[in-house]
Formats: structure tokens, sequence, C-alpha cells
């Protein structure tokens, strides 16, 4: 099952857990472009499951990168 579709599906957590190793992996890779991807589909994990603080935490460092 593809993230974007978890999240849809009411699966939000499980996808918040798989989307932060991908992101964590990206980062070590250097996959920058990568691992902005993964921080915008997160920030949608977090804001469906009402995390507000931690997606707009994450918006802050997905700037970072995009900079």
């Amino acid at each position: 099952m593809s993230m974007r579709l978890a999240i849809e599906e009411g699966h939000s957590s499980d996808a918040e857990t798989a989307i932060r190793k991908c992101k964590e992996q990206f980062h070590q890779d250097q996959q920058a472009d990568d691992e902005l991807a993964a921080s915008i589909m997160l920030i949608d994990a977090l804001l469906a499951e009402s995390k507000l603080p931690e997606a707009e935490s994450e918006a802050g460092q997905s700037k970072s990168l995009a900079d």
C-alpha cells in the first residue's frame, strides 16, 4: 500500500512510521529532493492525526530543505 493511500484510508499512524524511516534513509543517503518529498508527505500524515505542532515543526524543516 502506498503511503498516500494509507493516509487517505485512515492508516496515517502506520504511514507516519514508514515515512519517518524513509525520510531518515534519504537523509543518510544525502538525497535532499527525496527527503523533502518524504517530509511533505509526513506533514500530511501528521495533519491527518491532528498533530498540528509536529506538522508545523516538520514544515519548518521542509522549508530549510527547500532552501
